[in-house]
C-alpha cells in the first residue's frame, strides 16, 4: 500500500539520521563539519532494512542498499560534500559506497529553498 511505502521510506530516513556517525572530518587537507561516510550510510541502511524484514526473509545484497542511498541523495535527504562540478554541466551526483566519500544531511534550519546554506552557518575561513 502507498502508506506502507511512505512509512518504510520515512523510517529508513529517520534511522539513518539517528544511527550514522555524523562528525567533523578531514579529506584532502580540508576540514568538513557534520559529515558522514558513504560506506557507513550503506552499513546503517543495510542493517536496518535487513533487521526489519522490509523485503521478507531474503538476504538483501549490499548493492541494493547502495541504490537506496542513491535514491535518498536524489531526494535531497543528504548531499555530497567536497565535490565540485566542473564546467556548466550539472551532472547528477553519484552516491559512492566508500570511506573516502563524505555526505551531509540537508538541514532545514540552515538551508534556504534554493539549497544555499545560510551565511551565518558558514565558515569564515577565506582559504576555502
Amino acid at each position: 500500500t502507498p502508506f506502507r511505502a511512505t512509512y518504510i521510506w520515512t523510517s529508513i530516513i529517520s534511522n539513518l539520521q539517528s544511527q550514522v556517525e555524523v562528525k567533523h572530518r578531514r579529506h584532502n587537507l580540508k576540514s568538513y563539519p557534520d559529515c558522514f561516510l558513504g560506506s557507513e550510510a550503506v552499513d546503517v541502511v543495510l542493517t536496518y532494512i535487513t533487521l526489519n524484514g522490509f523485503f521478507g526473509d531474503a538476504a538483501v545484497p549490499r548493492h541494493k542498499a547502495v541504490s537506496l542511498c542513491q535514491c535518498l541523495m536524489d531526494s535531497k535527504v543528504f548531499e555530497p560534500v567536497g565535490v565540485k562540478g566542473f564546467g556548466k554541466e550539472k551532472k547528477k551526483p553519484k552516491f559512492e559506497d566508500s570511506s573516502c566519500s563524505l555526505y551531509r544531511f540537508f538541514n532545514p534550519e540552515t538551508t534556504t529553498s534554493t539549497g544555499a546554506t545560510d551565511i551565518n552557518s558558514q565558515s569564515t575561513d577565506i582559504n576555502e
